[in-house]
């Protein structure tokens, strides 16, 4: 899960808390800032981004619950699914 915030809307205490607190030394977690997003945080994983307007939101942890190191929603799941769809199209 890419985290990323505007710095100019994001204040230096809740970027701080984040990397504190949210994306410690996950391996599938990565946090940096992104000028002129068009909200204050946004979380993109595998197709999937989510705006929010601060990391309290509890949609913040359910969507890095459900996607960070989810084999199922990883790229190579997704060519899975696309091959076994023409497959069965045939």
């Amino acid at each position: 899960v890419w985290i990323t915030y505007d710095p100019a809307r994001t204040a230096p205490a809740t970027v701080q808390a984040l990397a504190a607190r949210r994306v410690t030394d996950a391996e599938d977690l990565l946090m940096s800032p992104y000028p002129g997003l068009d909200g204050v945080i946004s979380l993109q994983a595998w197709e999937r981004r989510l705006v929010l307007d601060t990391p309290d939101d509890p949609r913040f942890e359910q969507f890095i619950r459900a996607l960070a190191g989810n084999a199922a929603t990883a790229p190579e799941a997704a060519t899975e699914r696309l091959a076994a769809a023409r497959r069965a199209a045939r």
